[in-house]
């Protein structure tokens, strides 16, 4: 209330032109600090990705894609969208730690009891957040009533269910343009992480037990990515230290065919 009657008085004092362009000043001074913030993360970035381009001699194919079991994706990776990282990048540090099961998804969750148990859409876990912020945001995906949610997610969700029981995970294309491609990440161990798109049709797909679904990597761990490179390079000495069941790891298979 104070910042408001501070605002108020400024405006009677400046008069609105001036006052306008004092909030607009203000919003440009915070959008570069933002844009600054983004940009030096971006470059950071871009400077490792040409480092590692050169460090290691076999970076996999950004738009390859390798087929996953959906119950070998047990774990998501947290604030996905604040990664600004290009497609197929290799990554130090500790990212991968940055994660939580996926069975703690309230979506998750909400398909599961809609699914497996008949519980309505309206009386799950993910409605109730909805509802909650239909108070808030007055509109939610596009539906701005609960029973607008309800009617969206048997329209769509519950086809998609049909769907992928019918035919599996899809992949984009012409036919199929309203299919978003799923992405994960690889953990310095091998382990897919979700990316932040597909909740739905992987959940569906878990539920299904669909055995094999097909994915994008959205970036690898440095250690993996030195894994990957001991198996380029013919280490002997490393593969007969290896894990067995490493040698079928999806992202290796195309690397172990020979061996």
């Amino acid at each position: 209330m104070s910042t408001l009657i501070r605002n108020l008085n400024k405006y009677k004092e400046v008069g609105l032109n001036n006052f306008l362009l004092s909030i607009i000043s203000v919003l440009i001074r915070h959008i570069n600090i933002l844009l600054m913030r983004i940009s030096i993360y971006s470059i950071k970035n871009k400077i490792m990705d040409i480092f590692y381009r050169y460090k290691f001699k076999f970076r996999a194919d950004p738009n390859k894609i390798i087929e996953v079991n959906p119950l070998e994706i047990s774990k998501r990776i947290n604030n996905e969208k604040n990664k600004k990282w290009s497609f197929g990048v290799i990554m130090d540090g500790n990212w991968d730690y940055d994660v939580h099961s996926i069975k703690e998804d309230c979506k998750f969750k909400s398909i599961r009891e809609h699914f497996e148990e008949g519980v309505d859409w309206e009386n799950t876990e993910l409605f109730r957040i909805y509802e909650e912020r239909l108070k808030k945001e007055k509109i939610v995906i596009g539906c701005t009533t609960i029973n607008e949610l309800v009617d969206r997610y048997e329209s769509k969700i519950d086809s998609m269910y049909l769907h992928i029981k019918a035919n599996g995970i899809l992949l984009p294309s012409k036919d199929n343009p309203e299919i978003d491609m799923i992405y994960v990440y690889i953990d310095r161990d091998g382990q897919f992480l979700f990316s932040a798109d597909g909740n739905h049709r992987l959940s569906i797909a878990k539920i299904l037990g669909i055995e094999s679904i097909p994915v994008k990597v959205k970036a690898r761990h440095i250690k993996w990515q030195q894994k990957r490179e001991n198996l380029y390079n013919k280490n002997y000495n490393y593969l007969q230290e290896v894990d067995k069941k490493l040698l079928n790891h999806p992202d290796l298979k195309d690397m172990v065919k020979n061996y």
